[in-house]
């Protein structure tokens, strides 16, 4: 594993939190439009 420094992983953590969030959104979003 490479080794990273502070300001690297935070970059990679803000990256992967928001397209984590951006799917769940879309898939919330999906279903809700599908429920109604």
């Amino acid at each position: 594993m490479l080794r990273m420094t502070p300001i690297a992983s935070l970059v990679l953590l803000t990256l992967f939190t928001w397209q984590t969030q951006a799917i769940a959104t879309e898939t919330f979003d999906t279903h809700l439009w599908w429920g109604e």
